[in-house]
């Protein structure tokens, strides 16, 4: 009677064994990200946009939670006054297994069609992993700098810093009739 339930021990683990090794065992290429959640509050990216009013009552460095935002402020009136819209975000990198292998939080210059109207975006990262990003706010900020792009476009930038480093990272263009035609003089 022993040996039968040491034996039924056995076969239960190597099944077990068998089952977990075939269940995280991953032979192919890695998938598309998962749908992973998008922020609690489910609150799209307003469409609305302020009065130049409103977006001049703005100072540099003013931070607006998502949740918090009801309009865009009018990017033409912040630029004209040497300021752009920001947004924070909070990425998520995943490793080989899926699960999360690190966590952080930065600004960046603007969003793409690759963001939907929640302000999220999953992708591969150049490292071959899945990694997703969420808009979680605004911020203002200085323009640094204004690039001359070789299609005749015009590219803002602003300062930020890591670990005590500063850099500049890319924004949008121009979109301010005004600026673009001091600019272009």
């Amino acid at each position: 009677m022993k040996k039968y339930k040491t034996l039924c021990v056995i076969s239960l683990v190597a099944t077990m064994g068998i089952g977990l090794f075939g269940c995280s065992s991953n032979m192919t290429a890695p998938e598309e990200p998962k749908e992973t959640e998008k922020q609690e509050t489910k609150k799209k990216i307003p469409t609305e946009v302020m009065s130049a009013e409103e977006t001049l009552q703005l100072p540099t460095e003013t931070e607006i939670p998502l949740e918090d935002l009801e309009k865009m402020p009018d990017e033409a009136t912040l630029e004209e006054n040497n300021l752009m819209t920001t947004y924070m975000s909070h990425w998520i990198f995943y490793n080989e297994d899926d699960e999360i292998a690190d966590e952080m939080d930065s600004l960046i210059g603007y969003i793409d069609e690759e963001f939907d109207e929640y302000g999220f975006r999953e992708k591969i990262g150049a490292d071959g992993m899945p990694q997703s990003t969420q808009v979680t706010g605004i911020v203002i900020k200085p323009i640094s700098t204004i690039h001359y792009n070789d299609d005749g476009t015009f590219t803002k930038s602003f300062k930020d810093s890591w670990d005590g480093e500063e850099f500049e990272v890319q924004g949008g263009n121009i979109v301010s009739e005004k600026l673009i035609n001091e600019l272009k003089n």
